[in-house]
């Protein structure tokens, strides 16, 4: 697999963690659909706004956001299992010169 993919790069990320130490700028991350139980879970936990990116999308294209897991089952339903990853929204994201950027 290419680890430019979202799923991909998500896995080595955690899979790095351990050895490296945790990465402040890398937001609570679930791969889909393998993660979905522990991702519904978390959701349930505390409520959070959480970005939902799926693997065939770029450049922004069928991100969205959801707060639950509700949310997140009425409006992807039928794309959870193509996979993406769905991470933890985060208001002040790393900026690159003022401006976002992606991997």
């Amino acid at each position: 697999g290419d680890m430019c993919e979202k799923r991909n790069f998500s896995k080595m990320m955690a899979l790095a963690a351990p050895f490296l130490g945790p990465f402040p700028w890398w937001p609570t991350t679930f791969v889909l659909p393998e993660q979905l139980p522990e991702l519904t879970e978390e959701m349930g936990r505390s409520p959070r706004i959480w970005i939902v990116k799926p693997e065939d999308g770029s450049q922004g294209d069928g991100i969205f956001l959801v707060q639950s897991a509700k949310d997140l089952h009425a409006r992807a339903s039928a794309r959870l299992s193509l996979g993406g990853v769905v991470q933890q929204y985060l208001g002040k994201p790393l900026l690159l010169r003022g401006l976002k950027f992606d991997l």
